[in-house]
Parts: C-alpha cells; structure tokens; sequence
C-alpha cells in the first residue's frame, strides 16, 4: 500500500512540476519534515547521508540557477528515501541520475523541471537496489 501512496505522490509531482513549472509546498515540505523526524528517531546515520542531497542542492542553488525550494524540499524526502533505502550509494546513484536527466532535458530542450527528473531517478534507483 505504501508503494501505491509514494508512486502516486511521485507521480502528481512530477506533472504538477512538468505543467506549473513548481513544486508545491503543501506536498514537498510535509514528507521532507516527516523524513528529518523519523530518521532522527530512528537511525542518525541514515540521517546524515539522507542531507547529502538537499544540502548539495542548497549550495547550488545559492551559487548556480535552477534549483528552486520545491527542489530543494523534495531532495530531503528523496534523499531520506535512498538513504534508508540503499545509504551512501543509493543517495549518490540518484543524484548522478537526476542531474544526468535533468542536463538531458536541458541540451535537448533548453530547459525543463527539475522535480521529474529527481522522482525519475529515485524509481530507477529503488528499483535497482529492490534487485540487487
């Protein structure tokens, strides 16, 4: 049931960023807040690689354009979610993918969401790490 929860969520992200141009608040900080607790709770390790993500993000958004807070946001959940699922290479995996994606999108058509791209990768690599 949960798997059906986290596709549908990821997958009204993914439209909503590919048609608005934005993620929303109400449905980016909720997880990204949920995330920071439980993990807190739960494993500090885990904790820590699941930052990687946003906190790279914060400084490339500070220094670079074209990551916003939406993005920013979502890579916490995100990052949460690879690092419980698969730790330091699962959160790594997925940062690589999204940003390969995302520099895709960009070269063929000179520009695109973020968001689409993170959710992408992170199915990509739960699934690889579900098989491995």
């Amino acid at each position: 049931m949960g798997l059906i929860i986290l596709s549908i969520w990821a997958i009204y992200l993914a439209l909503f960023d590919a048609t608005f141009k934005r993620l929303p608040n109400g449905l980016t900080l909720p997880p990204a807040i949920a995330s920071v607790v439980c993990l807190g709770l739960w494993d500090v390790p885990t904790l820590l690689w699941s930052l990687v993500w946003p906190v790279l993000y914060l400084v490339v958004g500070l220094t670079l354009d074209g990551i916003g807070g939406g993005d920013l946001k979502l890579s916490v959940s995100l990052g949460a979610l690879m690092s419980a699922i698969g730790g330091m290479w699962a959160v790594l995996g997925a940062i690589v993918l999204a940003s390969v994606t995302s520099l895709g999108l960009l070269l063929h058509k000179g520009h695109g969401p973020h968001g689409p791209s993170m959710l992408l990768a992170t199915a990509i690599v739960m699934l690889w790490n579900v098989h491995s």
